[in-house]
């Protein structure tokens, strides 16, 4: 015997000693080595060994002591920990970490890490044939299902004990919940939800796209839905703006599984511009493209990318470099999703590296990688062919095939799929390596396995998995690439039924989602990741290879796992498969399986794999060894067949009574349970974060005091958490047994660690005020935590249980391995391991959202444990205690018992008293339902009586349900309850009930020992929530008793006793129905429950009638309300007699027992009938409880302060100063701020108040306000926010806080008056001209307002965000950085705007070159896009509709509107269908304590009820005072003026096939109806439409606006695009004055003249007295109203420059901060215009665009209102370009004369302007250029329409010549001009181009020398210059071309090109020829006399070509012809010569 100590390691030590360790055991000690300089973890690796001659007890212990050693003093003690050694004398191995202790027993941060072993002889502990240790000395991958429990309760109670009493009250932390925690033990399969999704995308434009005369069209492809963009003609820059919208309605993981993929083409193949289907025909070359996939387009901010660049690559040459860049927009949303309007990026847009296209956390710098996936083999598969052509495939092979199915692997990534070879084998073995080249980090991070059977007609899809590759990597700085396995991941699909025809069925959505019923099989692959050598190209594909077979160990040592479960209940057995189970041939029985483990059904007979005789395949010889292997450990999975019984005939229950079958299962499965203890590990860690903040959001929403302790005492536990799990894994990071392992350990490990210490930082900054800041932090760190815990490496299969019947399986559930999984490490352990729990068993691939989903199969008991089959000792342990103790049981450790016998039973009697139910799912036709409840626990089942026509019934009975037989110890029972189940059904007449929904309850338990009293018993009342599938179903109110010896307790009261005694005289037995206790029901007060009956809107048809006398019944604890009758709805739709009624009933005390309000509507026909048109029920009335307000006191402190209409603050003091302190520099002499400080930073941003006259006391022509201090206010800091371009204070940046003459407050720097005034334009804007002022309109109102909003911040944007209290410190506080409403204060630095310069000015900035580079002309250049504009009036522009903004309270604070539904309510998306509105009820609730001592006299001819008739007669009653009488509307009629401004629609879903549409406006308000259907605007997503609609309408008749926007079609109706509805009397009577918005100035003429028919002073009076304020008192330039005072200008300018005295810029000024006002408060709607979504009837929840718009209306009492503003669209204003080509220079010569071999060019110019199809023109041609010049002299001359405000070019064409409308085209103006060398046969050749954007084009350079290709960078280093500013310009710049191989820019030419710019008057006044013709000739081009046509000059050709090359030659060879003629002569006149003188002749 032996007893051996590991000592691994000890960490956390403090300081830096040398260190060494003794262990005592029975008196001997041994000491270890001393290990020098160990600083914080110490690694001992030593062990020490205890020969034992008897055997060790459980009562001894080994002491462990470390010291820190000293070689000249003693020895000191650091810690000790002491090892009882109970364990391991029972299981002989222990491996813990454990906190060490001090010498006072207090536990330390100090861990030891250690393992013990005991080796018994006799084999009864230990096992002697194992190594000592299984693992080396570092290896801390310890056994940790062997791990002995670690009791951290001690150490966390002394920490937490320690935080608490280390802060003193105010940071006292809460350790225990509050409220308790729900239950939650009933499991289910993750169900998946599908919806409707869409994908948008916008390519707006490209830019360097590589080619040379190029025709590029984009071709848009998301998942297998193709789109095509348009062509543009002859451009490397081509501009679309066109947008695509694709619909999915699918699975989320099935739409983020899309690839969405964007490829330039040049298409040459295709004629014309038009959209075709065909477009998979579009022939052409691939220029670049780009992937990404929807998953990661989702998880972006805002579920988008706007405006980015996407980078473009070659998919054959991926290391090609970038091929250009596309402008584009890609956003995915689904339903109910909420669509921002995106911003402006903080950078230009045009700089493309800073706005690529890359997710967060994605680097720019992308290099190319190639992930590898290794597919080895896969095992399991299931049989796939069926009967019939298994015995055909038997029939035409003579041996038979090896197996039913041809099984292949198929991996599709990032566009790319690949697949492996076919393998005849349920285990083929493939060894294949499919190879993806892509780039890195890749776009697409979902990686699709699919394990496919092979088929001649269509390959079937057995199972589908994803790979996330952000679960596989690590971006961090210590990150790592993509990696994976070899692991096995296990494959999950449907069940499949084997026949010829389901054979064919194809994958569904569900499957894809991994929704999987079934097991399928497995496969072992691996992942690898390599950065690629970037010299190396290739395509973007997926290769194919062989890969080496892996050994049989690579996934990890196999282990015998063993699964243990025992069935201890089957109930509410569906009553279908009860009845058919009576029949003895189709019994029920129930199957476990784990994998192909304990899968007998579907088992492969062995015929059916073995098929060839032994020795004919090796393969197939070692596949059976396998399989024989892998079936030779027993198992026993299935319980025994069995015939349900039932006691009610509604469900059924198998009789197991005290016989509970058992099953168990072994099976070998790699051992990697390190990782399911990982992911346990994190997720209780969340989970425990997640239950916590739930906690606190109830207790915040409960009211609860002191929340932000409790969130202490959550996030000590946390801190706790994250400290314990790092404890437990650090040091294993490298012991995992993958790549993936290694680095997944050290990533959580890191990041939980992180957190802990964000945990740490986050409990030092909790307060009262910033709680909910602070959940929202925890929730975002909760998320991150989620996704660390997802395992991407599978480790076992999960677990089913299958209900089976006629050899079929009916019914499942599936259970994750690692909730099952054991550890004795608790915090390792899996949720449900050795746990009861309950389970549901459901349909096999059917979701739970439609109604076969709802009804549960079966409802199972069941305990489970999962473990190593060496470790079962424990596995009986967590069954319910009281079974007996059977041989079985005794050998159970040898082999488990088939049944657990309790002979010992608890009988219980339920109680279940339930109250009332709230809010239940309509299921008849009218919406409403016969609601009854029935309770099931065990067999017992009964029900409550039905209540009819109802979804709020009462029915206040208690079910008791006798005879309740558990087999479990009492004590057991009362600790963990059995669960008690609630279905509530429709009772039909005809039928079965119709389900509506369940819950679940835990019962209170009473046993026969505790006494049955108050006020314990009887169990309290408790809402539970009803659910339906996935939806929300309702409330009930209800409590539940288990109770032990109810024979002793009294009954409830029974209320049908006398139904009972007359049904017994006819001897018929009727179930007796019990009352509730009255102790535990609602203590009832009573109540006013007040009641304005406004009216009715939107009544539709019932019964095929309208409704026309409808009348509204309130309902609220059975107490109805009935209004009066309208007479004529149609007419009159409101209320006009007893229409504010008042009711009293008697309602709990406890406010949340209150039942629900339900309003019916019904119409009163004739005959008496009354028909249901509609209800609504309000679940919480308690949000209508009347709440006091108290009167604002207005007091004077010693702080400053004005009493109500006391004076103003006299001239030259601040507002709060101390009364008659003086001020010097405009602040109080002492020194000091204002005590009400916090004043300034109240003020609004759109005060144009200046804050001088608050902080210096000076005078503002821009309107300032000083309030009071209201109440006890304490002295608060003063937040000031700096915004630079408000011209208002000066500031000093130089100014030191020691110069007393700094200026300002408290010397921080502001700029003091005195010293330095600020000019008068500085403090009003730049003063704007006269021919400014004659252009302006409302759209430059629009465009500068737009451009404001598009550069806000978009946290400002969102007002939720706005809480100034989440700062983390004081000092955090003081400053609040651009707020909702900030006070402005200017920078003395000057702002963004247009600044001009001259020539010399820019020089003096550049460097020698670049000032050569500028031409001698004063140019105005572009420092910012944005000009100066500040003069102009602005509008508030909103993101959403008007009614969702909170600060105009949604328009409610009047009148609330309830929609009425009618309609049977079938699947989950119905709840929200619009199908099943009948009408809205427009009304208010008011409730209150019901008065005592009230008198209520002179009624008797009214009602009590009726307390108030709105008439004549009625004013004569006397009776009480109701509440909502105060600010009452008139009920009468009104006509109002209506105007209803459309400015333009965004966004538009298409609705035609060539992807747009044809939108028209059709505007309906009451039965007035108006269309723009002659005026439609074709081919238009983004339509302008500027159009007024001007209403006579008659409120409330005609108060619903309706908008739609409809496609214009030709043969066909129009469609529906969208539509948004606007009810105008609510914000016609609101008190936030919704009718007209306020504008921001007051002016009498010109663009921003006041629209409301009432002045700014009319308006402030009428509120003043309407509300019963005190009118305000004018006073030169200030107001004073209520204590509060604003300045403003007290002049006015007419149209003719004359200044005349006004208050209404005073008035104005109120009205901007009228929110400020006491006894007002509210915020008055200014001049906006509100962008509203738009849906349609059959895609709720999805926006198919956006409208941007506003309503005014006028009362026709009033003066009539000014005109309408005229938001006529702008019409474009005419421009000619004039540009001439004068020269060009060192153009490429592309040419070479076969004669000569001279280079030279033809050179030919082109230019266009709109495209190079429309309006193309071109120079002559420059013949043979032999040095690149060119001399054209000629001139271009483009006329445009041009956009000012959008900065773009418009015209129209027709796309296609069967087009019968002409589409507008938008596009930049930009111009082209391209080189060509001209050709005679062939095409001309393309050298170059140049695209110059008028707006922000690069100057020329003044000469070709300094003409250089940095010119064109767009990267903000060459300063940009607008045309349409400078009109005129002249100069070089450089044509370019893309190189084909590399993508760079390369020099091809320079052309000398001058620019003019006229407008279209101007041009007429100034004509000029194209070319060089009249008027205004320009001169012919001096070209030299060697440019020339060759054919048509041969004289010249003779001249230059020949002779001037070849001169020489020809004098040559004519002296050489000479020569030879006359040696032809001589010898041939020699002769006759030579004769003539020899002889004389």
């Amino acid at each position: 015997m032996a007893l051996i100590f590991q000592l691994k390691s000890i960490e956390h030590v403090t300081g830096k000693a040398d260190r060494y360790v003794t262990i005592e055991f029975r008196d001997y000690v041994q000491k270890s080595k001393i290990y020098r300089n160990i600083r914080n973890n110490g690694y001992f690796g030593e062990s020490f060994e205890w020969p034992v001659a008897r055997a060790i007890e459980g009562t001894e212990v080994i002491t462990v002591k470390l010291y820190n050693h000293n070689k000249y003093l003693s020895n000191k003690l650091v810690a000790t920990y002491t090892i009882w050694l109970q364990e391991v004398a029972k299981t002989g191995h222990i491996s813990l970490r454990d906190h060490m202790l001090n010498k006072n027993n207090e536990a330390l941060r100090t861990m030891i890490n250690y393992e013990l072993k005991y080796y018994n002889p006799d084999g009864s502990i230990g096992d002697w044939n194992m190594d000592q240790f299984t693992y080396p000395v570092l290896d801390t991958w310890q056994d940790d299902d062997e791990l002995d429990s670690v009791d951290n309760q001690s150490v966390q109670m002394s920490l937490l004990d320690s935080v608490n009493d280390s802060v003193d009250d105010e940071n006292a932390m809460i350790t225990e919940p509050l409220i308790p925690k729900r239950r939650n033990d009933i499991t289910d399969v993750n169900s998946v939800q599908v919806r409707d999704f869409q994908v948008s995308v916008n390519i707006v434009e490209g830019q360097q796209l590589v080619g040379m005369d190029i025709d590029p069209v984009v071709k848009v492809r998301v998942g297998n839905k193709l789109k095509m963009t348009s062509i543009k003609k002859s451009t490397n820059n081509p501009y679309y703006n066109e947008y695509f919208v694709f619909d999915f309605h699918a699975a989320p993981s099935f739409v983020f599984d899309q690839v969405i993929s964007l490829t330039v083409m040049h298409s040459y193949n295709l004629p014309g511009r038009e959209y075709t289907k065909a477009v998979n025909m579009v022939a052409g070359n691939v220029i670049g493209a780009f992937k990404i996939d929807a998953g990661m387009v989702y998880s972006a901010t805002d579920h988008m990318f706007y405006h980015k660049w996407a980078a473009l690559i070659d998919p054959k040459d991926i290391n090609g470099g970038i091929k250009g860049y596309l402008k584009v927009d890609i956003q995915v949303v689904g339903k109910g999703d909420k669509i921002k309007v995106p911003t402006k990026p903080d950078v230009d847009e045009d700089n493309i590296e800073a706005n690529l296209l890359i997710p967060k956390g994605t680097t720019a710098d992308r290099q190319t990688a190639s992930f590898s996936v290794r597919i080895h083999k896969a095992e399991d598969l299931p049989k796939m062919d069926s009967g019939i052509v298994a015995n055909l495939k038997k029939s035409m092979t003579i041996i038979g095939p090896k197996a039913y199915i041809d099984p292949f692997v198929r991996v599709s990534f990032a566009g790319n799929s690949g697949r492996t070879s076919i393998v005849k084998s349920y285990d083929p073995e493939f060894n294949q390596q499919l190879v993806f080249t892509d780039m890195f980090p890749p776009l697409c991070n979902r990686m699709r396995i699919d394990l496919c059977d092979s088929d001649a007609m269509m390959d079937d899809t057995i199972a589908t998995h994803f790979l996330d590759l952000e679960k596989m990597s690590n971006d961090g700085n210590d990150g790592f690439l993509p990696t994976f396995g070899p692991s096995w991941i296990y494959m999950y699909g449907n069940t499949r039924k084997y026949s010829a025809v389901s054979a064919l069925d194809k994958v569904t959505n569900s499957e894809a989602a991994g929704m999987g019923s079934t097991y399928r099989g497995r496969i072992l692959l691996s992942v690898k990741t390599e950065i690629m050598d970037s010299t190396i190209s290739g395509p973007s594909q997926c290769s194919k290879s062989a890969a080496l077979p892996i050994s049989e160990n690579a996934p990890g040592p196999k282990e015998d796992f063993f699964l243990f479960g025992s069935l201890l209940e089957a109930t509410m057995i569906k009553k279908e498969i009860g009845k058919k189970a009576q029949d003895p041939k189709f019994p029920i029985y129930f199957e476990f399986s784990m994998g192909i483990v304990g899968n007998d059904l579907d088992k492969k007979p062995s015929n059916d794999i073995f098929d060839l005789p032994l020795g004919d395949d090796d393969d197939d010889e070692e596949g059976r060894q396998k399989i024989i292997k892998k079936d030779s450990l027993p198992h026993d999975s299935t319980t025994k067949p069995g015939k349900p019984l039932t006691e009610d005939g509604n469900y059924y229950h198998m009789p197991y009574s005290g016989d509970k079958p058992c099953v168990y299962l072994r099976g070998l499965y790699e051992d990697n349970r390190k990782r399911l203890y990982n992911t346990n590990a994190i997720e209780k860690i969340y989970k425990k974060m997640d239950e916590g903040l739930e906690e606190l959001t109830m207790m915040l929403a409960l009211e609860k005091k002191y929340p932000e302790r409790r969130l202490r005492g959550i996030v000590a536990e946390l801190i706790l958490s994250c400290e314990r799990y790092v404890s437990q894994f650090k040091g294993q990071e490298a012991q995992g047994r993958t790549s993936l392992d290694k680095e997944r350990f050290r990533m959580c490990i890191g990041r939980i660690d992180k957190a802990k210490r964000e945990l740490t930082k986050i409990n030092k900054k909790i307060t009262s005020e910033n709680v909910k800041q602070k959940i929202r932090d925890l929730r975002a760190m909760a998320k991150k935590l989620k996704f660390l815990a997802d395992e991407p490496q599978h480790v076992l299969p999960d677990v089913f249980i299958w209900m089976i019947q006629n050899g079929k399986r009916i019914a499942f559930q599936r259970i994750p391995a690692k909730e099952l999984i054991y550890s004795v490490n608790e915090d390792e352990r899996g949720r449900l391991c050795g746990k009861v729990q309950t389970l549901f068993l459901r349909l096999p691939g059917v979701l739970t959202t439609v109604p076969n989903g709802w009804a549960i199969q079966a409802k199972l008991q069941v305990y489970f444990w999962l473990g190593v089959y060496k470790n079962k000792r424990t596995y009986l342990d967590g069954l319910p205690k009281g079974y007996t103790s059977t041989p079985e049981i005794k050998n159970a450790q040898t082999l488990p018992p088939t049944v657990i016998q309790y002979k010992s039973k608890q009988v219980f009697q339920l109680r279940a008293y339930i109250y009332r139910a709230r809010g239940l799912i309509g299921s008849d036709d009218t919406g409403l339902s016969d609601p009854f409840a029935r309770v099931i626990m065990g067999n017992g089942c009964k029900k409550t009586q039905a209540k009819r026509e109802t979804l709020n019934p009462l029915w206040e009975e208690a079910i008791i349900v006798d005879d309740i037989e558990i087999f479990r110890p009492a004590d057991d029972i009362v600790e963990d309850p059995p669960t008690v189940m609630v279905e509530i059904y429709d009772w039909d007449h005809v039928g079965d009930p119709e389900f509506i929904g369940r819950t679940i309850a835990v019962p209170a338990v009473k046993l026969a020992s505790v006494a049955y009293t108050e006020p314990d018993w009887p169990a309290k009342l408790q809402w539970l929530e009803v659910t339906r599938g996935e939806i929300f179903g309702g409330q009930i109110l209800a409590s539940f008793e288990l109770l032990q010896g109810s024979k002793h307790l009294p009954l409830p009261e029974v209320l049908n006793q006398a139904e009972i005694e007359k049904a017994a005289l006819k001897k018929v037995v009727i179930e007796p129905i019990y009352s509730i206790p009255p102790s535990i029901l609602p203590n009832l007060v009573s109540y006013r429950i007040e009641t304005l009956f406004w009216g009715v809107r939107l009544m539709r048809r019932v019964q095929l009638l309208s409704v026309s006398s409808p009348r509204v019944d309130i309902e609220c604890n059975g107490v109805r309300l009935k209004s009066t009758i309208i007479p004529n709805a149609s007419k009159h739709p409101n209320f006009t007699v007893d229409y504010l009624q008042y009711v009293d009933v008697d309602l709990p005390e406890n406010l949340s027992y209150w039942p629900p309000i339900v309003i019916h509507c019904v119409d009163c026909r004739n005959f008496g009938r009354e028909v249901l048109v509609g209800t609504a029920t309000v679940p919480h009335p308690q949000k209508f409880m009347h709440k006091e307000v108290k009167a604002i006191t207005e007091v004077t402190t010693d702080t400053g302060g004005t009493p109500p209409g006391g004076p103003a603050p006299p001239p030259g003091s601040v507002h709060g100063s101390r009364p008659g302190t003086p001020l010097t520099n405009g602040r109080p002499a002492n020194g000091q701020l204002p005590s009400n400080g916090h004043q300034l930073g109240k003020q609004s941003k759109d005060d144009k108040g200046s804050v001088r006259s608050l902080l210096f006391g000076g005078k503002s022509n821009k309107g300032s306000h000083a309030g009071s201090v209201k109440g006890d206010t304490k002295p608060a800091d003063v937040a000031i926010t700096i915004e630079e371009t408000s011209p208002d204070v000066g500031f000093k940046p130089d100014a030191k806080p020691s110069d007393p003459n700094a200026g300002g407050i408290d010397n921080m720097g502001f700029e003091s008056p005195d010293e330095e005034p600020l000019e008068e334009e500085e403090q009003d804007g730049r003063k704007p001209s006269k021919e400014e002022m004659e252009i302006l309109d409302w759209w430059s109102r629009y465009h500068a307002s737009l451009n404001d909003y598009e550069k806000e911040d978009p946290e400002e944007k969102d007002d939720d965000d706005d809480d100034p209290t989440d700062a983390d410190s004081e000092e955090e506080m003081m400053i609040v950085k651009k707020k909702k409403e900030p006070a402005k204060v200017r920078f003395k630095k000057a702002g963004k705007k247009l600044i001009s310069f001259a020539g010399n000015k820019i020089k003096s900035k550049m460097n020698n070159d670049e000032k050569e580079d500028l031409p001698d002309q004063n140019v105005t250049f572009l420092k910012d896009e944005n000009e100066d504009n500040s003069y102009i009036s602005r509008i508030k522009i909103y993101n959403e509709e008007l009614e969702g903004l909170s600060e105009f309270s949604n328009f409610t604070e009047i009148l609330h509107t309830f929609p009425l539904y009618r309609g049977k309510v079938v699947g989950d998306e119905d709840i929200d269908d619009d199908s099943k509105l009948a009408g809205k009820f427009k009304g208010s609730f008011c409730i209150y304590p019901k008065p005592e001592n009230e008198e209520i006299t002179t009624l008797d001819s009214v009602e009590p009820q009726k307390a108030l008739k709105k008439s004549k007669k009625a004013k004569k009653h006397k009776g009480p005072v109701l509440k909502l009488m105060k600010h009452l509307p008139s009920i009468e009629p009104v006509a109002v003026a209506v105007r209803v401004y459309i400015v333009k629609a965004l966004d538009l879903h298409p609705s035609d096939p060539n992807g747009k549409a044809d939108p028209y406006l059709e505007v309906s308000l009451g039965k007035q109806t108006v269309n723009t259907k002659d005026n439609y605007k074709p081919r238009a997503l983004n339509p302008v439409f500027g159009q007024v609609f001007e209403f006579d309408a008659m409120f409330p008749a005609d108060s619903i606006l309706t908008v739609r926007i409809m496609d214009w079609d030709l043969l066909t109706f129009s469609d529906l695009i969208g539509e948004t509805t606007i009810d105008l009397e609510d914000r016609y009577i609101s008190k936030h004055r919704g009718g007209c918005g306020i504008a921001k100035q007051y002016e009498i003429f010109g663009y921003n003249n006041w629209r409301d028919p009432e002045k700014p002073t009319n308006i402030v009076h009428n509120l003043c007295k309407k509300y019963k304020i005190n009118q305000p008192v004018y006073n030169v330039d200030k107001v004073t109203i209520e204590g509060q005072t604003y300045s403003a200008p007290a002049e006015i300018e007419d149209e003719h420059g004359e200044a005349k005295g006004t208050n209404e810029h005073l008035a104005l000024e109120v009205l901007h901060h009228w929110e400020e006002i006491p006894k007002a408060g509210w915020k008055l709607v200014p001049e906006h215009l509100e962008t509203r979504a738009l849906h349609r009837p059959d895609k709720p929840g999805v926006e198919q665009g956006r409208l941007q718009m506003w309503v005014d209306m006028f009362p026709k009492h009033l003066p009539p209102p000014p005109a309408p503003t005229d938001i006529t669209p702008r019409e474009p204003k005419g421009y000619e370009l004039r540009a001439i080509i004068w020269n060009t220079e060192d153009v490429v010569l592309d040419d070479s004369n076969i004669l000569t071999g001279e280079k030279s060019s033809d050179i030919l110019v082109k230019g266009f302007f709109k495209g190079n199809d429309i309006d193309l023109q071109e120079t002559d041609v420059h013949y043979r250029s032999m040095s690149g010049e060119g001399n054209f002299n000629w001139r271009f001359i483009y006329k445009f329409d041009y956009l000012e405000a959008e900065k773009k070019v418009s015209y129209k064409i027709k796309e296609s010549p069967l087009a019968l409308d002409e589409t507008e085209v938008i596009l930049p103006p930009r111009l082209t001009l391209q080189i060509w060398d001209a050709d005679l046969v062939m095409s001309n050749d393309f050298l170059g181009a140049v695209t110059l954007d008028l707006n922000k084009m690069p100057l020329g350079a003044k000469n070709a020398k300094n003409c250089k290709l940095k010119m064109m960078n767009s990267d903000g280093s060459v300063p940009p210059m607008s045309l349409f500013k400078n009109k005129k310009v002249r100069g070089f710049w450089p044509v370019m071309a893309k190189d084909k191989s590399t993508g760079e820019d390369l020099l091809q030419g320079k052309i000398d090109l001058e620019l003019h710019l006229l407008t279209e008057e101007e041009a007429q006044n100034s004509p000029a020829g194209v070319a060089r013709e009249e008027p205004d000739p320009l001169p012919k081009p001096n070209r030299p006399d060697t440019s020339f046509l060759w054919f048509m000059n041969p004289c010249k050709t003779l001249r230059y070509v020949i002779w001037e090359n070849f001169k020489w030659k020809i004098l040559k060879a004519f002296l050489f012809l000479l020569l030879v003629a006359f040696m032809a002569l001589f010898i041939y006149n020699a002769p006759g010569y030579t004769v003539k003188k020899l002889f004389g002749a």
